[in-house]
């Protein structure tokens, strides 16, 4: 049977899907174990309703309620950014989205703006 929590994850998802065919995102989900459990992520455990937002290099937040994970990325791993004349650079410490010049590397881009 399929909790509430992880149908309204289907539902949002393929509601997102329908409105930004062009979007990608990194999410995921696993599936609840019971009332009132905790989960686990990376070696730690949450409570049930306990929500956690992981730094770099793992840059997702994820929350937890009964037992169930969701996770979805966030700044650089919420999904491809395609910015004309930019290049993305990944910062391994950081979650933030840097992008240079694609033809000056050691300029930043003139597209983006934090």
């Amino acid at each position: 049977m399929v909790s509430n929590m992880a149908m309204g994850f289907v539902v949002c998802l393929f509601a997102v899907m329908v409105v930004f065919p062009g979007v990608e995102a990194f999410c995921f989900l696993s599936g609840p174990t019971g009332p009132g459990s905790s989960c686990e992520y990376e070696g730690h455990v949450f409570a049930s309703g306990s929500s956690y937002k992981a730094p770099a290099p793992h840059c997702v937040e994820c929350s937890c309620e009964d037992g169930g994970m969701s996770c979805c990325g966030y700044g650089k791993n919420a999904g491809p950014v395609n910015i004309d004349g930019c290049k993305q650079v990944n910062r391994p410490n950081s979650c933030e989205l840097f992008f240079v010049d694609a033809r000056r590397p050691n300029r930043p881009c003139r597209g983006f703006r934090r």
